[in-house]
């Protein structure tokens, strides 16, 4: 009885992460609000030492078929398990370290109308419950990770779920972006 009750709670965690996905594909046929050239693209990261792609399919190539693969395998290895093999539920647990991990793969930030795209992630507005700007000083724990970012600004997105962290290293793409995501967020 737990092993049916778990390897069905795992079934909807991995449908949920595939779903989060499956989303942002589709917000990525619709242009973002920003960013929207490649001096903002230049501006903006999701990590200190990497400057985000642009938010269209072409640019993320290599993100979407990483994630496609991963999701087929995983798919795949999760019915294998339980049909095939009969495994237990804790045998499937390590497919859970891919899936959390799977929205590194995109290395994507994007305002549109909707929400906010951050790698595999789709963040509707109604989920936003706070903007942080922080500026990246020594007392910053990502202070020292690139010097681009040294003495620049974190937005730091709280949210329902998980929050969301970008750097922004232009003074004029942060007043951009803070006056975008006030307009979204009224």
């Amino acid at each position: 009885m737990l092993n049916l009750v778990m390897s069905v709670l795992l079934f909807f965690f991995l449908l949920f992460k595939g779903y989060q996905f499956l989303l942002t594909m589709g917000k990525l046929k619709k242009p973002a609000l920003l960013p929207s050239s490649e001096e903002e693209n230049a501006s903006i990261r999701k990590y200190p030492e990497k400057i985000i792609k642009a938010p269209t399919y072409r640019e993320q190539k290599a993100g979407i078929i990483i994630n496609i693969v991963l999701w087929t395998a995983l798919i795949l290895i999760y019915l294998l398990g339980l049909f095939v093999f009969k495994m237990e539920w804790y045998y499937f647990l390590p497919l859970l370290v891919p899936t959390v991990n799977a929205s590194e793969y995109l290395n994507l930030f994007a305002v549109t109308h909707d929400g906010i795209i951050s790698g595999s992630r789709f963040i509707k507005w109604k989920n936003v419950k706070s903007l942080k700007w922080k500026k990246v000083d020594i007392h910053n724990k990502f202070y020292g990770y690139s010097q681009e970012v040294n003495d620049k600004f974190e937005l730091y997105v709280e949210t329902r779920g998980f929050p969301v962290r970008v750097f922004v290293t232009d003074d004029d793409v942060k007043e951009k972006l803070t006056n975008i995501l006030n307009d979204c967020l009224k």
